[in-house]
């Protein structure tokens, strides 16, 4: 056990049991205080400062129980700061409704909500996409807004690129890249991984955001995997 003194015990509850332990020792009614050097007034000042630190931890205890019981009904679910919140939502919502002038909803930091907010929509325009280097099992591509002269630039509202790959063995179709299994990539340049694709495919890619809105597809790249 850790200790100071070399035999009090360093944590305070520790000590108080400890300090408890000695008092009952030697205040016993057939123990002689004197045997070990001590009067009557050492076992006593031992009891008043047993006792008054017994009494401080006591309090804190109970101001602990109490921080926690306060803690709970201002932070819990029914608590005095939720139902305060509510109330100055309710409060929020009645002033953006009523017709106070902006000046005057900015006094209580309240702004009036647009009517029908913009939607974050994709563009139908398809991306510039390209194949760069190929090694096994490994594709390098790149997209980006077709005519910007930026080779990372992202159409608004995007969150990447779809890339549909197609089995080239077969003749092509309209609607062929809708049916394709789909890679999904989000930077330019990316690699990507073609273990166990056909030998020569056709590759189309599309805008995609955080709906799952897409874009058109790109031409198809037709291209001979290594």
């Amino acid at each position: 056990m850790s200790n100071n003194g070399d035999f009090i015990p360093r944590r305070t509850c520790d000590a108080i049991n400890y300090g408890a332990h000695v008092h009952g020792v030697i205040s016993a009614p057939d123990y002689d205080p004197a045997t070990i050097g001590l009067t009557d007034a050492d076992v006593a000042e031992l009891g008043d400062a047993l006792s008054a630190n017994q009494t401080a931890l006591a309090e804190i205890e109970n101001l602990k129980a109490a921080m926690q019981a306060k803690t709970k009904e201002l932070s819990g679910p029914n608590g005095t700061h939720r139902q305060m919140l509510a109330v100055l939502r309710k409060i929020g919502h009645k002033a953006r409704v009523s017709s106070a002038s902006a000046d005057q909803l900015d006094l209580i930091g309240v702004k009036r909500k647009k009517a029908k907010p913009s939607r974050r929509g994709i563009t139908l325009e398809a991306p510039s996409f390209s194949v760069g280097e190929m090694f096994p099992h490994v594709m390098r591509v790149t997209f980006r807004v077709t005519g910007s002269a930026s080779p990372r630039a992202r159409a608004e509202n995007a969150t990447g690129v779809q890339v549909a790959v197609v089995d080239g063995a077969n003749p092509p179709t309209n609607d062929e890249a809708d049916h394709a299994p789909i890679k999904t990539i989000s930077r330019s340049p990316a690699q990507l991984d073609t273990s166990g694709w056909p030998q020569q495919v056709r590759l189309y890619a599309r805008w995609i955001n955080r709906r799952v809105e897409t874009s058109c597809w790109s031409g198809p790249q037709s291209v001979t995997v290594p």
